[in-house]
């Protein structure tokens, strides 16, 4: 007799200390990035520091301020941090985690069993995720943020699913109740984690990252295929895009913003080669805190126009190349005169990750009529510093590499680097720099490109 999967469910659920105890000293643990993420699973796990050692934990720590990210737990835990965040940015910085550099497109838990290569969040003895209630065939949605949920829970050894019924159930991938090792159905209030809150405005005047978005707008065609980064300077676009027709989506995150113009008919996906018609993406990013959250779970949920997957496929540059005038549009910290962006790290200390930046750009440049798009705000701490600088210090950790930086948008112009000497590259960049700083960085372009 074939068992139903209502019985496979009922025969897998425990309470989250029953499924924290699968985890054992040595282990390596993968959770999933978030937000959301397994709030009752994970704070059993924290409440076993005590009997615990040596277990490695790996996230994206940046939603909830686990008892690991604090002094004290190091005997416990030992955090693997694969993209820098608000509330792991101090452990980073105090080096009580391991920031690991990650290639999102070539995480896809194949290439990684090859001897000698590593794994980010592959292979794990334990992985732990949320997810939103099965549909009528026993399947489970990655719910609206995959990042690397699919690989990690094809590839773990032990695979644990904590339920959350205000997840929206999305299409793209899935799992099966009979591929899950043990069910937590969560009950009563959430753990006391503080919740990631709705990102703050930028400090200062807004002015400049207005005139950034319209700059960014201008270059967008109708029809064209668009993937906005993190940061407020490369997401100031999306205000601008309303007089747009038929723009697609293929990207790493959609935020709230964007979601709006889909509803108001502006992506539709109508032109583009690859999926037409449909929204590509590894996460819709709807905060807690929110105030629609709920309207915006409803819209995607069983909504065959949102398409969810895994990282390695969205980061997949021959993927990206393949669709037509496909446009990335990335953020940068700073740059130098050659072209070279840091998009991770102020000095030594990192403060973000690359996500899916490199690939998106380098496949947005071998796609037919694409095009990569670096914002930057020209200045930073209340425009006493430039972002431009003439050379990087020592050390410094580059992002892109100059031969990738097509299209260099300031609140002070737009310039397209391709195809240009180092001198002409110093001219450029120098021409949407802040005007107070032009006269020292033509100085210092002379001295290092001129004879």
């Amino acid at each position: 007799m074939i068992m139903k999967w209502q019985d496979r469910w009922r025969d897998k659920v425990k309470t989250p200390e029953e499924a924290a105890k699968l985890i054992k000293s040595g282990d390596r643990v993968v959770i999933s990035a978030g937000p959301p993420q397994p709030l009752f699973t994970c704070a059993a796990l924290a409440d076993r520091r005590d009997e615990l050692e040596d277990v490695a934990v790996v996230s994206i720590h940046g939603a909830y301020p686990y008892p690991w990210l604090q002094p004290g737990c190091e005997k416990s835990f030992k955090v693997v941090s694969l993209y820098t965040a608000p509330f792991s940015r101090q452990a980073d910085k105090e080096k009580r985690s391991e920031w690991v550099p990650s290639i999102w497109g070539l995480a896809d838990g194949i290439r990684h069993t090859e001897p000698l290569r590593g794994t980010h969040y592959t292979a794990a003895d334990v992985f732990l995720f949320s997810i939103p209630p099965p549909d009528s065939d026993g399947r489970c949605s990655f719910g609206p943020a995959l990042w690397y949920s699919p690989v990690s829970a094809r590839t773990a050894k032990v695979v644990i699913a904590e339920v959350d019924p205000a997840l929206a159930w999305t299409y793209g991938e899935s799992i099966h109740v009979s591929q899950l090792t043990c069910l937590v159905e969560a009950s009563g209030s959430p753990p006391p984690f503080p919740r990631l809150p709705l990102p703050l405005p930028p400090e200062g005047d807004v002015g400049p990252l207005a005139v950034i978005g319209s700059h960014v707008a201008s270059l967008i065609r109708d029809g064209d295929t668009i993937q906005v980064g993190t940061g407020s300077a490369s997401e100031a676009v999306v205000e601008f895009l309303g007089t747009k027709n038929d723009l697609g989506i293929d990207t790493e995150i959609i935020p709230a913003t964007m979601m709006d113009l889909v509803q108001a008919g502006v992506f539709t996906g109508k032109y583009n080669n690859a999926h037409p018609g449909r929204h590509f993406a590894t996460a819709c990013l709807i905060y807690s805190a929110h105030p629609r959250r709920d309207e915006l779970m409803g819209f995607i949920d069983h909504n065959p126009a949102y398409e969810l997957h895994d990282i390695s496929y969205m980061c997949n540059i021959p993927r990206i190349a393949s669709i037509d005038r496909f446009v990335a549009i990335n953020n940068a910290l700073t740059i130098d005169l050659t072209g070279q962006l840091i998009v991770t790290h102020l000095g030594p200390v990192p403060i973000s990750g690359i996500g899916g930046q490199l690939e998106f750009t380098v496949g947005a440049h071998h796609s037919r009529g694409g095009r990569a798009i670096t914002t930057l705000l020209s200045t930073a701490k209340g425009g006493t510093v430039s972002r431009i600088v003439p050379q990087f210090e020592a050390g410094a950790m580059i992002g892109i590499p100059n031969v990738y930086v097509d299209y260099l948008v300031t609140e002070h112009g737009v310039v397209n680097l391709d195809c240009k000497s180092l001198r002409e590259r110093a001219e450029a960049i120098i021409s949407v720099a802040h005007p107070d700083f032009r006269p020292e960085l033509s100085k210092a372009a002379r001295k290092l490109f001129w004879p």
